[in-house]
């Protein structure tokens, strides 16, 4: 499976996401739930959610690069490669 590290992003309400691809097809992850992390980056004051969600970030490429499968949004299915 090839990779590449995620990207951290900020919408326009100041909220902070990671948004990355599994064959072409784009995932946004505003927390760690999916990936069972409690790491939450907007919960954090807004001058230390780019740092959290770099962090987050780092959890997630290490996540499926080492075997992980993310959750489907809202339900306990698995996204497959």
């Amino acid at each position: 499976m090839k990779l590449q590290f995620p990207k951290v992003h900020t919408d326009s309400i100041n909220k902070v996401f990671v948004s990355f691809y599994i064959k072409n097809k784009r995932y946004r992850l505003y927390n760690g739930k999916r990936i069972n992390s409690t790491t939450d980056p907007n919960s954090y004051p807004i001058d230390q959610r780019l740092s959290i969600a770099k962090v987050l970030a780092a959890e997630i490429y290490s996540y499926l690069i080492n075997g992980g499968v993310l959750l489907s949004h809202r339900s306990n299915n698995l996204v497959m490669w």
